[in-house]
């Protein structure tokens, strides 16, 4: 059949598309998609092989090789979950013993324990500046409470050479000096207990 009359719409690449006039048709040759002018602008009417696939121009605009839509989820604030529990299963853990923390380099100040806790930790004993011998020591700190108003916070110190130690602290005031209270010698001796060791003499 020969062909009479050849109807030709604006054509070129998607990114030379101009607004489109009201009913005047634009086929983009680079994407294949093809768009019509709207009173609110362009509007795609195909693209190509659009029919049950997703084409990356559409739905990955700034080719960064996530889905658009997907993107927005990257950011959700936890206010914006919706169908959350009210509740939380807790992690599997144990609570028959107590993990010794290897922070030896750190001297936490009584300002930074704000949690009700205890907690045991291995140091320098020059860090915490306890006396005694030995290069380390173990330290078990007490928090009673959040603020002062639950009075001082306490550790207890122990050193290489038995001896037991300890320190009081405020967070207005900071640490105390520590002070010896006995060697484990003596709190706790081996063999047969004699009558002037339970009179404390």
């Amino acid at each position: 059949m020969p062909r009479q009359v050849l109807i030709k719409i604006r054509r070129g690449t998607e990114s030379q598309l101009p607004v489109l006039d009201v009913g005047e048709l634009g086929f983009c040759t680079d994407t294949n998609k093809l768009y019509i002018g709207t009173p609110n602008g362009n509007q795609l009417l195909v693209a190509a092989q659009s029919v049950g696939d997703m084409l990356k121009s559409i739905y990955d605009t700034d080719y960064d090789g996530k889905v658009d839509a997907a993107e927005t989820a990257d950011s959700v604030p936890w206010s914006g979950v919706t169908g959350k529990p009210t509740t939380f299963p807790p992690s599997s853990h144990d609570h028959s013993r107590m993990v010794v923390d290897d922070t030896r380099n750190i001297n936490l100040l009584p300002t930074d324990l704000t949690s009700r806790e205890i907690r045991a930790e291995f140091k320098y004993r020059s860090t915490v500046g306890m006396p005694g011998s030995g290069t380390y020591c173990k330290v078990i700190t007490l928090v009673g409470w959040t603020d002062d108003s639950g009075g001082a916070v306490h550790q207890v110190g122990f050193d290489d050479n038995g001896d037991i130690y300890i320190r009081r602290g405020t967070r207005s005031s900071g640490w105390g000096g520590w002070v010896k209270l006995a060697r484990e010698a003596d709190v706790m001796p081996k063999g047969p207990i004699t009558w002037n060791q339970l009179k404390g003499v």
